[in-house]
């Protein structure tokens, strides 16, 4: 449940340089989201760093999005694993598993469709409330497609996550279902407007 937010590295790693050289450095990242971090060298949100030591950081239920850094592949300007057995499951990568992670299952790319992608806070200016940026949308293919094993009972603001989390520090709450309405206006027997095509939701 933690969120990594428009954090800046000189280096590498522009939110977290999890430093495994020549010693141990395993990061275990549950439910936490990275999102407009940078790094002037590489791996925008994170760097895994095990040459000559032991990292084998994990990431579970994580969404990793809009980071980016100066240099490498567009996988590594998200996470960077040097010599570094990291592992990810249940995850959401804006362009993929990153290179050289070993892959644990049920991991996706894509966007998160996230609440505000440019209103870090919100509306309320305040973190940890159900408007933050980095939150979900009912839409988001992030939303109760974690996995409930090792995961906190409550999210970042404290809303319960309940038999299916979601991916990242917030639990998007709706329960709502969508259906499709096609709607055409008519007035007695002439067609007075084209036809409407609505998505809603319902409880």
């Amino acid at each position: 449940n933690c969120v990594f937010s428009s954090d800046t590295a000189l280096m590498d790693g522009g939110a977290v340089y999890n430093n495994g050289a020549t010693g141990t450095s395993s990061g275990n990242y549950i439910n936490c989201t990275f999102s407009n971090n940078y790094a002037m060298g590489t791996g925008g949100a994170v760097c895994n760093q095990g040459s000559g030591g032991t990292n084998q950081t994990t990431f579970q239920n994580c969404v990793i999005y809009n980071n980016a850094s100066a240099t490498g592949t567009t996988t590594e300007q998200e996470v960077y694993n040097i010599n570094s057995s990291a592992t990810s499951s249940f995850s959401l990568f804006q362009y993929g598993l990153p290179a050289s992670m070993q892959d644990g299952g049920n991991n996706i790319a894509g966007n998160p469709v996230y609440v505000h992608s440019a209103i870090s806070k919100g509306s309320d200016n305040a973190w940890m409330t159900y408007d933050d940026g980095p939150a979900l949308q009912v839409s988001s293919p992030a939303v109760k497609t974690g996995t409930a094993t090792g995961t906190p009972l409550a999210d970042i603001t404290g809303t319960i996550r309940g038999a299916l989390p979601d991916r990242g520090a917030y639990q998007n709450t709706c329960a709502a279902t969508s259906f499709t309405l096609n709607i055409t206006g008519s007035s007695c027997d002439s067609i007075y407007s084209h036809s409407y095509r609505k998505i809603w939701y319902r409880s």
